[in-house]
Order: C-alpha cells, then structure tokens, then sequence
C-alpha cells in the first residue's frame, strides 16, 4: 500500500485530543461495570426498588458507604450457590434489617442491625448468618420487617 507522499502527519494536538477520549473512554467502561441494576422485590404488600450485587465485587461492597435506604429502597445480593451467606456491616453508617431467602420464602430476619463503630477492625466486625442456607439477601431500612409483619414462610416476589 502506497501513501501520498504530500500526507500531513498527525498533530500532537489531535494526539492529545485523541488519548483523552480513549482515557474517557476507558474509565466510563469501568465505571459503567461498577453500577447496580435494579429489579424490584414485593413482601408484606409493598414493592421495592432493589440494587442487584449479583458479581463478588458488588457482594463485597454492598451499602458499604451509602447513605441510608429510603423506605422502598433495598439491596438485593444475588448469590450462584445455595449457603449459609455470612454478612458484616463493614464501612455502614445507619442500622439496616436483613432478610434471607430461598427460593422466594423468608427463613430468616435480623430486624435492625446496627453499624459498627468506625473503629472497628475488620477482624473484629459482627457476623451475621442464617439459620439455613439461602441464595438471595435483602437488605432493607431497620424497621421494615416490623413495620409489615415479616415472619420467616413469608413469600418475596423479585421481578428478575
């Protein structure tokens, strides 16, 4: 392939213009990876738009630095193997209630639990598990287990 010789070479300007966009570019795809979907999740007769951690990393991140749920606001972690998922309340600055599933019934509430000191060490962080195993955790405002009568048999309907 033959080039004209009269061709203008690339201006360092266009190359720096050029470089920011593919940076730009760069970070908004991983950024982009970092977002939540959201599904929505209906119990004791009200719905609720829930963030979806359904990756490791959006496990491990959780609420973690959140401001605190608004009343139909929650956070659904969506696991791939049925277990005993244990939580912490690491980097929480408000109390929250956790709710476990299995196949769409609740077996088990940990009504308002709090967050931890900021001191706290990683090491020293409550752990809070289920009696059984399940493959979904809700976390919900404290409070709202007791606000719409959750028991532990009751139905959770998730739109996903």
């Amino acid at each position: 392939m033959k080039f004209p010789l009269n061709a203008r070479p690339v201006s360092p300007a266009f190359l720096k213009y050029f470089l920011l966009v593919l940076v730009i570019a760069c970070v908004g795809v991983f950024v982009w990876s970092k977002f939540y979907t959201t599904t929505m999740v209906r119990m004791g007769g009200e719905e609720f738009v829930a963030r979806v951690a359904d990756t490791e990393q959006k496990r491990a991140t959780g609420l973690s630095g959140s401001q605190p749920l608004e009343r139909t606001e929650a956070m659904l972690f969506v696991f791939h193997a049925t277990d005993q998922h244990v939580f912490w309340m690491k980097g929480l600055t408000y109390p929250l209630d956790v709710i476990w599933i299995l196949n769409g019934q609740i077996v088990d509430i940990a009504p308002r639990v709090p967050p931890p000191p900021v001191e706290t060490l990683d090491r020293d962080l409550p752990r809070y598990a289920p009696r059984l195993p399940v493959d979904r955790v809700l976390e919900v405002a404290a409070g709202t287990a007791d606000r719409l009568g959750l028991r532990i048999g009751d139905q959770v309907q998730i739109t996903r």
